[in-house]
């Protein structure tokens, strides 16, 4: 199965360097105990007053909108018209699309669910697989239902493994992993009922499958389909990004930023040990395949109003 696993990872959108300006890492694959889950801790990087690149990082995500919202053959086809008319007229008009797909809603998360898709795919190497944004009925409604859905082949278990995400942004940690963790669970343990929200999910990615890749679409819909023996070999797993407020950052910008990265290593066994234990209170979460970014925001709320301004 080389062959999908490759395709797949062709489908895998950005730079994979574009987020270390904006983010800097204090640890990776931090197994937690008595779990399938290990944890990543990225931080905001500093500049050269000494502020977290709370707006920075903001304007840079919004400028990854046409990636995480437009599906890959109405990319191919925009940026096939650009060429033959010499223009970007078709990739701009593919912006304003993606643009207004966002709510304007204060209490937006969708900041956070598009830092994930970046993250999942610069840092994991998972490409995103369904493109939920254009099958939203209402700009101004969120949609419902996982918060991304991201694909790979696993070599060494020989399954197609599909990552349901959730992001959650909380100025408390503990609320935060809570409230993340409460939503992904159904998403991964629920055994196919009708109705279900998961399942509801998997409709709509059979539905709307676009990899501009025939062979693979057909591959991928031999796992997804109850009636094919590949579908014994589909495995549910989960990424979660968890973004916080930090008091490691000084509010009067005296902050260094080796000093704030210590401070939050610090807490690496506190962090790992809130994982497990909610993890285990809602098990069999945790017996689940789970990648969890930790993102320590200066404030979680500023994020929030930054992504509004510039989307």
């Amino acid at each position: 199965m080389n062959y999908i696993r490759e395709a797949l990872d062709n489908l895998i959108r950005g730079n994979a360097r574009g987020l270390e300006a904006y983010l800097l890492e204090v640890c990776k694959n931090e197994y937690i105990d008595s779990t399938k889950a290990e944890m990543y801790i990225y931080m905001l990087r500093l500049d050269g007053n000494n502020r977290p690149r709370i707006s920075d990082l903001a304007s840079y995500i919004s400028c990854c909108i046409v990636d995480y919202c437009i599906p890959t053959e109405e990319i191919a086809r925009a940026k096939k018209l650009d060429e033959e008319h010499n223009t970007t007229l078709y990739t701009m008009k593919l912006y304003k699309k993606a643009e207004g797909l966002f709510t304007n809603l204060q209490n937006t998360g969708e900041g956070g669910e598009l830092l994930l898709s970046i993250m999942t795919q610069s840092v994991l190497k998972i490409p995103q697989v369904l493109c939920k944004m254009p099958l939203k009925t209402n700009s101004q409604v969120h949609y419902h239902g996982a918060d991304g859905l991201y694909g790979k082949y696993d070599e060494e278990t020989k399954k197609l493994c599909l990552y349901w995400g959730e992001s959650k942004l909380y100025s408390n940690v503990d609320e935060a992993l809570s409230k993340c963790f409460d939503s992904i669970k159904p998403l991964l343990i629920e055994e196919g009922a009708t109705g279900s929200q998961r399942e509801r999910d998997l409709t709509l990615f059979r539905d709307n499958i676009d990899f501009n890749n025939d062979d693979l679409e057909n591959a991928i819909l031999s796992y997804l389909n109850p009636d094919d023996p590949n579908y014994l070999k589909l495995e549910y797993r989960g990424v979660c990004l968890i973004g916080y407020d930090e008091d490691a950052y000084p509010k009067d910008l005296s902050g260094v930023e080796a000093t704030i990265q210590s401070t939050i290593q610090s807490r690496i066994s506190e962090f790992k040990s809130k994982i497990s234990s909610r993890l285990k209170y809602r098990t069999p979460l945790d017996d689940f395949r789970l990648d969890i970014f930790l993102i320590p925001f200066s404030d979680v709320e500023e994020f929030r109003k930054k992504f509004l301004e510039v989307i």
